[in-house]
Order: C-alpha cells, then sequence, then structure tokens
C-alpha cells in the first residue's frame, strides 16, 4: 500500500499461520526466531520462519501464527553505473518494521490463552539493490533488531542483534 502523502514510501504487513497434525518431531514442525531473509544463496528448512529480534528456533511447535508490519522509505535513487563494468547501483531503501508471533505444540483450551504469549520484535534494517553482471539482482540488507516481549529475545543494545545478508536473485 503506497502512503499518499509520500512519494514511494510504502507501508507492507504480512500475516502467516499454519497447523500440523500426524507425526510429531520432538520440536515440532515449526520454529519461529532470527533474521532470516529469502532468496537463492542460502536455504533454509520450509519449517523456519523468522522473527526478527529474537534468537534462532525462540519459539517452536506444531502450530504457528506470524505477522510483520513495515514502513518503506526511499533513501537514495542511485541507478548508476560504473563505466562500461557490468555493475549498476538501483537504490538503497530503510525501513522501519515490527514483527510478531508465536510457535507452540497444542491448541489452548479454556484459560490458557495465546496473545499473553505473543513474542514482540522490532527493528531498522537499510537495504540495497544493484545489477550483478548482465541481468541478475544483487541485494544486501544491513539490519538492527531487538526483542521486546518472548523468550529467547535478543536485548536492547546487544551486538546479536545487528546482521548482514547478502543474496542474488540469479
Amino acid at each position: 500500500m503506497s502512503v499518499p502523502w509520500f512519494d514511494d514510501h510504502v507501508i507492507a504487513t504480512k500475516l502467516a499461520g499454519g497447523g500440523s497434525i500426524g507425526d510429531q518431531t520432538r520440536y515440532g514442525s515449526y520454529r519461529l526466531g532470527g533474521n532470516f531473509g529469502e532468496g537463492g544463496l542460502y536455504t533454509l528448512p520450509d519449517e523456519y520462519r523468522a522473527l526478527r529480534g529474537f534468537n534462532v528456533g525462540a519459539a517452536y511447535g506444531d502450530w504457528f501464527y506470524k505477522g510483520s508490519l513495515e514502513y518503506r522509505m526511499p533513501v537514495w535513487w542511485i541507478d548508476r553505473g560504473i563505466g562500461t563494468i557490468p555493475f549498476f547501483a538501483r537504490y538503497i531503501s530503510a525501513a522501519a518494521f515490527l514483527d510478531a508471533g508465536y510457535a507452540f505444540q497444542e491448541l489452548p483450551d479454556g484459560d490458557d490463552a495465546l496473545l499473553p504469549r505473543t513474542m514482540i520484535g522490532t527493528g531498522l534494517e537499510l537495504r540495497g539493490q544493484a545489477v550483478l553482471g548482465y541481468g541478475g539482482l544483487g541485494t544486501a540488507r544491513l539490519g538492527y533488531a531487538f526483542g521486546i516481549t518472548g523468550e529467547g529475545r535478543i536485548p536492547l543494545g546487544s551486538m546479536d542483534g545487528l546482521y548482514l545478508k547478502l543474496d542474488t536473485s540469479y
């Protein structure tokens, strides 16, 4: 969704959830936590879900819910190359985000409410994109995230919350 009062500013949301029944594994079918990105340079097992501001696998189980809210804004439209070198810098943007979610083993019953257990993390990211070679896109994300509530959170000020992700979409 575009923000009407600023050009090229975006508010993005993402909701996800899942459940698994049948064969049970020790840690369940889903794991939440970590500052994962999506791309072709590395792969993660399907059960891992990013929840920025938390340690990898901070919550796990056969059920999960997760949501993300981001405010994205352009910082610099570079749109330049260097002579005939096959490299073309496109842009740098910034994002502020809020992630929330939880993974659990069994559906709650009665007074066993889920919302008080929700893990909430927040942070900032700088993102850049460039054309590498003759048509492939390279992306970089430099960010810092920390947890507000929940087990396994990264405290504000900890260097564990700093991350750099390099990827490509060849």
